[in-house]
C-alpha cells in the first residue's frame, strides 16, 4: 500500500439542498474534507461548485459517504471518483463539470495556481500580516503551552535534528562568523 494512506480512500458526494450535487475524493475524514471546500471557497471566484455552494450557503450542503475505495495510489482514486461523475455527466443536476483526473494535476495547474496564491497574497499583504499578528497575540500562551509539550515529547527526534542542521549549515555559519568579527574589526 502507499504510504500516503490511499488504504482510507473514499468517494462522497455534496448534497445541496435544492438537489444539486458534486462528487469527489479524499484520504481524509469527511467532516476535514468538507472543511477544507468550506475554506477554499472563500478564496476561490471561479469554481462553479464553489459559486452555487456559496450561493445557497454552506448551511444547505451536507457530506455523505458514497464508497469506501482502499487502494494504492491517488491515481486509482481519481480514477474511481471518475467513474461516478462519468455515470451523472448527463444530470443536470451534477456539479462536477472538471475531470479530476487531467484537470488538477497537471503542472501547469499547479503553476497557475501557485501564481493566483502569490498575486492574492501581494494584494492582501497587510491584511494577512495583521491578521497573523493579531492570531499570534491573541494565542501566545496556547503557542506557548503547545510548543513546550512538543519540544518535551520529541526530544529526541529534535536533538537529531538540531544536529544534523548544525552539520548541514556549519559551512554558513562559520562565514557569517567571520563576517560579524569583520565588520567588528571596522568598526573599531
Amino acid at each position: 500500500m502507499d504510504i500516503m494512506g490511499y488504504e482510507t480512500g473514499k468517494i462522497y458526494k455534496l448534497q445541496c439542498s435544492d438537489g444539486k450535487y458534486y462528487f469527489g475524493s479524499t484520504i481524509r475524514s469527511l467532516s476535514g474534507r468538507l472543511s477544507s471546500h468550506k475554506h477554499a471557497s472563500r478564496n476561490t471566484k471561479t469554481n462553479n461548485v464553489y459559486n452555487h455552494i456559496n450561493d445557497i450557503g454552506w448551511d444547505n450542503v451536507t457530506i455523505n459517504l458514497i464508497e469506501v475505495f482502499p487502494c494504492e495510489t491517488k491515481q486509482q482514486l481519481l480514477q474511481r471518483e471518475m467513474w461516478f461523475i462519468n455515470e451523472h455527466r448527463n444530470d443536470v443536476l451534477c456539479l462536477n463539470t472538471r475531470n479530476p483526473i487531467t484537470d488538477n494535476n497537471t503542472l501547469e495547474s499547479k503553476q497557475q495556481h501557485k501564481e493566483k496564491c502569490k498575486e492574492y497574497y501581494l494584494q492582501h499583504r497587510n491584511e494577512i500580516l495583521q491578521k497573523r499578528r493579531e492570531y499570534q497575540t491573541e494565542n501566545r500562551e496556547k503557542r506557548t503551552e503547545y510548543n513546550s509539550e512538543y519540544r518535551q515529547q520529541h526530544s529526541e527526534k529534535l536533538k537529531e535534528y538540531d544536529k544534523q542542521y548544525a552539520i548541514d549549515n556549519r559551512e554558513r555559519r562559520n562565514r557569517l562568523a567571520r563576517e560579524r568579527r569583520a565588520a567588528k574589526k571596522n568598526d573599531a
